[in-house]
Protein backbone atom coordinates (compact mmCIF):
# COMPACT_ATOMS: atom_id res chain seq x y z
CA UNK A 1 0.00 0.00 0.00
CA UNK A 2 2.85 2.02 1.01
CA UNK A 3 4.60 1.80 -2.72
CA UNK A 4 0.99 2.60 -4.19
CA UNK A 5 0.69 5.47 -2.25
CA UNK A 6 4.56 6.43 -3.41
CA UNK A 7 4.06 6.05 -6.90
CA UNK A 8 0.77 8.26 -7.21
CA UNK A 9 3.79 10.95 -6.02
CA UNK A 10 5.87 12.66 -9.54
CA UNK A 11 9.09 11.60 -9.27
CA UNK A 12 11.69 11.15 -11.97
CA UNK A 13 11.55 8.18 -14.36
CA UNK A 14 14.40 6.12 -13.08
CA UNK A 15 13.29 6.27 -9.47
CA UNK A 16 9.57 5.47 -10.65
CA UNK A 17 11.21 2.45 -12.21
CA UNK A 18 12.83 1.48 -9.12
CA UNK A 19 10.05 2.18 -6.71
CA UNK A 20 7.73 -0.11 -9.22
CA UNK A 21 9.96 -2.84 -8.87
CA UNK A 22 9.96 -2.73 -4.96
CA UNK A 23 6.09 -2.76 -5.51
CA UNK A 24 6.47 -5.92 -7.51
CA UNK A 25 8.83 -7.45 -5.04
CA UNK A 26 6.85 -6.87 -2.01
CA UNK A 27 3.11 -8.29 -3.58
CA UNK A 28 5.69 -11.26 -4.65
CA UNK A 29 7.10 -11.82 -0.69
CA UNK A 30 3.36 -11.54 0.49
CA UNK A 31 2.57 -14.55 -1.94
CA UNK A 32 5.31 -16.63 -0.55
CA UNK A 33 3.98 -15.88 2.74
CA UNK A 34 0.75 -17.23 1.47
CA UNK A 35 2.44 -20.19 0.40
CA UNK A 36 3.96 -20.78 3.79
CA UNK A 37 0.89 -20.40 5.27
CA UNK A 38 -0.68 -23.52 3.65
CA UNK A 39 -3.34 -20.61 1.30
CA UNK A 40 -2.23 -22.26 -1.61
CA UNK A 41 -5.00 -21.07 -3.95
CA UNK A 42 -4.44 -16.82 -2.78
CA UNK A 43 -0.64 -17.75 -3.06
CA UNK A 44 -1.18 -18.19 -6.92
CA UNK A 45 -3.19 -15.56 -7.09
CA UNK A 46 -0.71 -13.27 -5.92
CA UNK A 47 2.16 -14.58 -7.73
CA UNK A 48 0.09 -13.74 -10.97
CA UNK A 49 -0.69 -10.22 -9.28
CA UNK A 50 3.25 -9.43 -9.67
CA UNK A 51 2.79 -9.13 -13.21
CA UNK A 52 -0.62 -7.97 -13.85
CA UNK A 53 0.40 -4.66 -11.42
CA UNK A 54 4.29 -4.18 -12.70
CA UNK A 55 4.38 -6.15 -16.09
CA UNK A 56 8.06 -4.87 -16.73
CA UNK A 57 9.45 -6.71 -13.10
CA UNK A 58 11.92 -8.83 -13.29
CA UNK A 59 10.94 -10.92 -10.36
CA UNK A 60 7.64 -11.17 -12.84
CA UNK A 61 9.50 -14.33 -14.06
CA UNK A 62 9.83 -16.18 -10.95
CA UNK A 63 6.47 -15.19 -10.06
CA UNK A 64 4.95 -16.84 -12.55
CA UNK A 65 6.83 -19.71 -12.73
CA UNK A 66 5.97 -20.40 -9.15
CA UNK A 67 2.16 -20.04 -9.67
CA UNK A 68 2.64 -22.30 -12.71
CA UNK A 69 4.33 -24.86 -10.05
CA UNK A 70 1.55 -24.21 -7.75
CA UNK A 71 -1.16 -24.97 -10.09
CA UNK A 72 0.58 -28.39 -10.96
CA UNK A 73 0.91 -29.42 -7.49
CA UNK A 74 -2.53 -28.90 -6.59
CA UNK A 75 -3.82 -30.37 -9.89
CA UNK A 76 -4.86 -27.50 -11.63
CA UNK A 77 -3.78 -28.19 -15.20
CA UNK A 78 -6.36 -25.77 -16.54
CA UNK A 79 -4.91 -22.89 -15.14
CA UNK A 80 -1.31 -24.17 -15.03
CA UNK A 81 -1.28 -24.67 -19.01
CA UNK A 82 -1.97 -20.82 -19.76
CA UNK A 83 0.56 -19.72 -17.61
CA UNK A 84 3.05 -21.96 -18.67
CA UNK A 85 2.39 -21.32 -22.19
CA UNK A 86 2.75 -17.56 -21.68
CA UNK A 87 5.85 -17.83 -19.87
CA UNK A 88 7.58 -19.96 -22.77
CA UNK A 89 6.57 -17.40 -25.27
CA UNK A 90 7.87 -14.35 -23.17
CA UNK A 91 10.92 -16.02 -22.53
CA UNK A 92 12.61 -18.23 -24.47
CA UNK A 93 15.86 -18.36 -23.59
CA UNK A 94 15.28 -18.53 -20.10
CA UNK A 95 17.42 -21.58 -18.61
CA UNK A 96 13.59 -22.18 -16.73
CA UNK A 97 12.14 -22.34 -19.92
CA UNK A 98 13.84 -25.78 -20.18
CA UNK A 99 11.54 -26.93 -17.61
CA UNK A 100 8.41 -26.24 -19.42
CA UNK A 101 8.23 -28.78 -21.23
CA UNK A 102 8.03 -31.19 -18.52
CA UNK A 103 5.55 -29.23 -16.51
CA UNK A 104 3.12 -28.80 -19.37
CA UNK A 105 3.57 -33.02 -20.13
CA UNK A 106 2.02 -33.43 -16.70
CA UNK A 107 -0.15 -30.70 -16.87
CA UNK A 108 -1.84 -32.07 -20.44
CA UNK A 109 -1.42 -35.53 -19.54
CA UNK A 110 -3.74 -34.64 -16.01
CA UNK A 111 -6.17 -32.72 -18.97
CA UNK A 112 -6.26 -36.05 -21.06
CA UNK A 113 -4.81 -33.97 -23.95
CA UNK A 114 -2.42 -36.45 -24.33
CA UNK A 115 -1.50 -35.52 -27.77
CA UNK A 116 -0.24 -32.04 -26.18
CA UNK A 117 1.62 -34.32 -23.83
CA UNK A 118 3.16 -36.33 -26.51
CA UNK A 119 4.55 -32.90 -27.79
CA UNK A 120 5.92 -31.98 -24.94
CA UNK A 121 7.87 -35.38 -24.27
CA UNK A 122 9.06 -35.15 -28.02
CA UNK A 123 10.56 -31.46 -26.83
CA UNK A 124 12.17 -33.59 -23.75
CA UNK A 125 13.84 -36.30 -25.77
CA UNK A 126 15.20 -33.73 -28.48
CA UNK A 127 16.52 -31.38 -25.46
CA UNK A 128 18.17 -33.97 -23.77
CA UNK A 129 19.14 -36.47 -26.66
CA UNK A 130 22.87 -35.20 -25.77
CA UNK A 131 23.48 -34.11 -22.22
CA UNK A 132 20.71 -37.42 -20.93
CA UNK A 133 20.44 -39.81 -23.57
CA UNK A 134 18.44 -41.98 -20.69
CA UNK A 135 16.16 -39.03 -20.06
CA UNK A 136 15.64 -39.00 -23.71
CA UNK A 137 14.73 -41.84 -24.29
CA UNK A 138 12.62 -42.35 -21.85
CA UNK A 139 10.81 -39.53 -22.54
CA UNK A 140 10.42 -40.15 -26.58
CA UNK A 141 9.00 -43.63 -25.49
CA UNK A 142 6.39 -41.79 -23.05
CA UNK A 143 5.70 -39.55 -26.14
CA UNK A 144 4.59 -42.36 -27.91
CA UNK A 145 2.76 -43.99 -25.15
CA UNK A 146 0.84 -40.84 -24.92
CA UNK A 147 -0.51 -40.80 -28.64
CA UNK A 148 -1.30 -44.62 -28.13
CA UNK A 149 -3.70 -43.28 -25.48
CA UNK A 150 -5.19 -40.11 -27.71
CA UNK A 151 -5.78 -43.49 -30.11
CA UNK A 152 -4.09 -41.55 -32.62
CA UNK A 153 -2.25 -44.79 -34.54
CA UNK A 154 -0.42 -43.06 -37.50
CA UNK A 155 1.16 -40.58 -34.63
CA UNK A 156 1.77 -43.38 -32.78
CA UNK A 157 3.23 -45.30 -35.92
CA UNK A 158 5.39 -42.31 -36.50
CA UNK A 159 6.89 -42.15 -32.76
CA UNK A 160 7.31 -45.62 -32.44
CA UNK A 161 9.33 -45.70 -35.69
CA UNK A 162 11.42 -42.98 -34.76
CA UNK A 163 12.03 -44.40 -31.16
CA UNK A 164 13.31 -47.47 -33.23
CA UNK A 165 15.85 -45.80 -35.40
CA UNK A 166 17.52 -43.51 -32.91
CA UNK A 167 17.26 -45.76 -29.73
CA UNK A 168 17.94 -49.59 -31.09
CA UNK A 169 18.72 -51.30 -27.44
CA UNK A 170 17.38 -52.12 -25.01
CA UNK A 171 16.09 -54.87 -26.98
CA UNK A 172 12.93 -55.21 -24.62
CA UNK A 173 12.04 -52.12 -25.33
CA UNK A 174 13.15 -52.15 -29.28
CA UNK A 175 10.83 -55.38 -29.26
CA UNK A 176 7.99 -53.92 -27.77
CA UNK A 177 8.50 -51.02 -29.87
CA UNK A 178 7.73 -53.73 -33.09
CA UNK A 179 4.90 -55.26 -31.36
CA UNK A 180 2.89 -52.03 -30.63
CA UNK A 181 3.68 -51.48 -34.78
CA UNK A 182 2.79 -54.98 -35.60
CA UNK A 183 -0.80 -53.95 -33.66
CA UNK A 184 -0.63 -50.09 -34.85
CA UNK A 185 -0.88 -51.73 -38.98
CA UNK A 186 -3.09 -54.72 -38.03
CA UNK A 187 -5.60 -51.89 -36.53
CA UNK A 188 -4.86 -49.81 -40.02
CA UNK A 189 -5.44 -52.76 -42.31
CA UNK A 190 -1.68 -52.32 -43.45
CA UNK A 191 -1.03 -56.04 -43.75
CA UNK A 192 2.25 -55.64 -45.52
CA UNK A 193 3.79 -53.62 -42.53
CA UNK A 194 2.68 -56.00 -40.26
CA UNK A 195 4.28 -58.65 -41.25
CA UNK A 196 7.38 -56.22 -41.85
CA UNK A 197 7.32 -55.59 -38.06
CA UNK A 198 6.50 -59.50 -37.08
CA UNK A 199 9.55 -60.51 -39.21
CA UNK A 200 11.74 -57.19 -37.45
CA UNK A 201 10.27 -59.06 -33.93
CA UNK A 202 11.95 -62.21 -35.18
CA UNK A 203 15.41 -60.75 -36.12
CA UNK A 204 15.52 -58.38 -32.68
CA UNK A 205 15.54 -61.98 -30.99
CA UNK A 206 18.26 -63.19 -32.86
CA UNK A 207 20.20 -60.36 -32.55
CA UNK A 208 19.72 -59.75 -28.52
CA UNK A 209 21.55 -63.17 -28.39
CA UNK A 210 21.79 -63.90 -24.67
CA UNK A 211 20.69 -60.49 -24.00
CA UNK A 212 17.11 -61.59 -25.07
CA UNK A 213 14.87 -61.79 -21.65
CA UNK A 214 11.26 -63.70 -21.37
CA UNK A 215 9.75 -60.87 -23.04
CA UNK A 216 11.55 -60.86 -25.79
CA UNK A 217 11.66 -64.08 -26.51
CA UNK A 218 8.06 -64.32 -26.06
CA UNK A 219 7.29 -62.14 -28.68
CA UNK A 220 9.78 -63.71 -31.22
CA UNK A 221 7.66 -66.66 -30.52
CA UNK A 222 4.45 -65.26 -31.23
CA UNK A 223 5.66 -63.31 -34.24
CA UNK A 224 6.98 -66.42 -35.51
CA UNK A 225 3.93 -68.39 -34.73
CA UNK A 226 1.60 -65.39 -36.79
CA UNK A 227 4.13 -65.58 -40.09
CA UNK A 228 3.37 -69.21 -40.03
CA UNK A 229 -0.07 -69.22 -39.65
CA UNK A 230 -1.14 -67.85 -43.62
CA UNK A 231 1.57 -70.72 -44.87
CA UNK A 232 -0.78 -73.45 -42.98
CA UNK A 233 -3.86 -71.61 -44.11
CA UNK A 234 -2.71 -72.42 -47.52
CA UNK A 235 -1.43 -75.89 -47.11
CA UNK A 236 -4.96 -76.64 -46.12
CA UNK A 237 -6.78 -75.25 -48.99
CA UNK A 238 -5.12 -77.25 -51.48
CA UNK A 239 -7.45 -79.83 -52.68
CA UNK A 240 -5.80 -82.66 -53.93
CA UNK A 241 -6.88 -83.30 -57.68
CA UNK A 242 -5.98 -85.03 -60.87
CA UNK A 243 -3.00 -84.78 -62.02
CA UNK A 244 -2.21 -85.82 -59.06
CA UNK A 245 1.72 -85.01 -59.16
CA UNK A 246 0.72 -81.39 -59.75
CA UNK A 247 -1.32 -80.34 -56.69
CA UNK A 248 0.58 -82.92 -54.82
CA UNK A 249 3.84 -80.63 -55.64
CA UNK A 250 1.94 -77.82 -54.79
CA UNK A 251 0.73 -78.76 -51.33
CA UNK A 252 3.75 -80.22 -50.17
CA UNK A 253 5.37 -77.12 -51.52
CA UNK A 254 3.46 -75.18 -49.30
CA UNK A 255 3.99 -77.65 -46.57
CA UNK A 256 7.60 -77.57 -46.17
CA UNK A 257 7.70 -73.59 -46.16
CA UNK A 258 5.20 -74.03 -43.20
CA UNK A 259 7.07 -76.77 -41.50
CA UNK A 260 10.58 -74.48 -41.37
CA UNK A 261 8.20 -71.64 -39.58
CA UNK A 262 6.66 -73.33 -37.38
CA UNK A 263 10.34 -75.55 -36.39
CA UNK A 264 11.88 -71.94 -35.73
CA UNK A 265 8.90 -71.08 -33.92
CA UNK A 266 9.59 -74.41 -31.25
CA UNK A 267 13.55 -73.49 -31.63
CA UNK A 268 12.68 -70.45 -29.48
CA UNK A 269 11.65 -72.77 -26.97
CA UNK A 270 8.46 -70.28 -25.43
CA UNK A 271 6.61 -73.60 -24.55
CA UNK A 272 2.94 -71.80 -25.12
CA UNK A 273 3.79 -71.41 -28.42
CA UNK A 274 6.21 -74.60 -28.99
CA UNK A 275 3.59 -77.06 -28.28
CA UNK A 276 1.07 -74.83 -30.84
CA UNK A 277 4.22 -75.30 -33.39
CA UNK A 278 4.13 -79.27 -32.68
CA UNK A 279 0.09 -79.86 -32.84
CA UNK A 280 0.64 -77.65 -36.33
CA UNK A 281 3.46 -79.64 -37.77
CA UNK A 282 1.32 -82.99 -36.14
CA UNK A 283 -1.92 -81.41 -38.10
CA UNK A 284 -0.06 -81.14 -41.73
CA UNK A 285 1.18 -84.88 -41.45
CA UNK A 286 -1.74 -85.80 -40.38
CA UNK A 287 -4.21 -83.27 -42.82
CA UNK A 288 -1.69 -84.93 -46.00
CA UNK A 289 -2.29 -88.42 -45.24
CA UNK A 290 -5.88 -87.73 -44.85
CA UNK A 291 -6.62 -85.71 -48.21
CA UNK A 292 -4.07 -88.40 -50.14
CA UNK A 293 -6.63 -90.92 -49.23
CA UNK A 294 -9.07 -88.78 -50.26
CA UNK A 295 -7.88 -87.39 -53.07
CA UNK A 296 -9.85 -87.34 -56.80
CA UNK A 297 -9.40 -90.39 -58.96
CA UNK A 298 -8.24 -90.25 -61.99
CA UNK A 299 -11.33 -90.71 -64.52
CA UNK A 300 -11.48 -94.85 -66.69
CA UNK A 301 -10.17 -96.69 -63.63
CA UNK A 302 -12.18 -100.35 -63.44
CA UNK A 303 -13.30 -101.80 -60.23
CA UNK A 304 -10.09 -103.39 -60.16
CA UNK A 305 -7.94 -100.70 -60.69
CA UNK A 306 -9.39 -98.64 -58.49
CA UNK A 307 -9.05 -100.39 -55.83
CA UNK A 308 -4.94 -100.77 -56.74
CA UNK A 309 -4.90 -97.13 -56.76
CA UNK A 310 -6.34 -96.67 -53.36
CA UNK A 311 -4.12 -99.43 -52.11
CA UNK A 312 -1.43 -97.14 -53.46
CA UNK A 313 -2.55 -94.05 -51.98
CA UNK A 314 -2.83 -95.61 -48.49
CA UNK A 315 0.74 -96.94 -48.55
CA UNK A 316 1.75 -93.35 -49.13
CA UNK A 317 -0.44 -91.78 -46.68
CA UNK A 318 0.66 -94.30 -43.66
CA UNK A 319 3.91 -92.82 -43.20
CA UNK A 320 2.79 -89.15 -43.25
CA UNK A 321 0.05 -90.65 -40.50
CA UNK A 322 2.87 -92.15 -38.72
CA UNK A 323 4.67 -89.33 -38.66
CA UNK A 324 1.95 -87.33 -37.48
CA UNK A 325 1.15 -89.79 -34.43
CA UNK A 326 4.48 -89.05 -33.62
CA UNK A 327 4.89 -85.82 -33.25
CA UNK A 328 1.36 -85.63 -31.26
CA UNK A 329 2.56 -88.41 -28.91
CA UNK A 330 5.86 -85.76 -27.92
CA UNK A 331 3.25 -83.08 -27.28
CA UNK A 332 1.15 -85.21 -25.44
CA UNK A 333 4.03 -86.25 -23.24
CA UNK A 334 4.98 -82.58 -22.27
CA UNK A 335 2.01 -83.30 -19.28
CA UNK A 336 4.95 -84.71 -17.47
CA UNK A 337 6.84 -81.23 -17.39
CA UNK A 338 3.17 -80.26 -16.02
CA UNK A 339 2.57 -78.70 -19.73
CA UNK A 340 -0.78 -78.55 -20.39
CA UNK A 341 -2.39 -75.91 -22.61
CA UNK A 342 -4.99 -75.89 -25.43
CA UNK A 343 -1.85 -77.33 -28.10
CA UNK A 344 -1.61 -80.12 -26.11
CA UNK A 345 -5.43 -80.94 -25.40
CA UNK A 346 -5.91 -80.53 -28.79
CA UNK A 347 -3.01 -83.09 -29.96
CA UNK A 348 -4.87 -85.75 -27.37
CA UNK A 349 -7.69 -85.10 -29.52
CA UNK A 350 -6.45 -85.88 -32.60
CA UNK A 351 -5.03 -89.16 -31.10
CA UNK A 352 -7.88 -90.29 -30.23
CA UNK A 353 -9.00 -90.13 -33.90
CA UNK A 354 -5.89 -91.51 -34.87
CA UNK A 355 -5.08 -94.36 -32.67
CA UNK A 356 -8.89 -94.43 -30.96
CA UNK A 357 -8.06 -97.86 -29.27
CA UNK A 358 -5.29 -95.92 -27.03
CA UNK A 359 -6.42 -92.61 -26.79
CA UNK A 360 -10.11 -92.80 -27.33
CA UNK A 361 -10.78 -94.38 -23.65
CA UNK A 362 -13.37 -92.78 -21.46
CA UNK A 363 -14.45 -93.95 -18.28
CA UNK A 364 -17.74 -95.16 -17.29
CA UNK A 365 -19.14 -94.01 -14.33
CA UNK A 366 -21.97 -95.82 -12.60
CA UNK A 367 -25.01 -92.83 -11.71
CA UNK A 368 -25.30 -94.17 -8.44
CA UNK A 369 -24.41 -97.54 -6.51
CA UNK A 370 -27.09 -98.73 -3.85
CA UNK A 371 -25.29 -102.18 -2.67
CA UNK A 372 -23.60 -102.05 0.91
CA UNK A 373 -20.60 -103.98 0.92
Amino acid sequence: MAYGKLLDMQMPAEQRAQYREKLAVSIYRQAEQQQEQGNLDIAAATFLRVGQAVPEAAVRKNAEFDAATLFINQGRSTDAIPVLEAFRQRYPDDPLTDTIPDKLAIAYEKQGNYTAAAGELQLIAANYKGDDPELSRQALWKAAEMQDRAEQPQASIALYQQYLQEWPQPYDFRSEAQFRLVELNRKTGNSERENHWLQQLVTSYRQAGGEANDRVAWLAAYASFTLAEPHFAEFKRIALTQPLKTSLAAKTGVMKKALADYQAVADIGVAEYATAANYKIGEMYRVLARDLIASERPNGLDELELEEYTMLLEDKAFPYEDQAIDILIANTNLVTDDIYDQWVKKSFGALAELIPGRYAKFEQVESYVDIIY
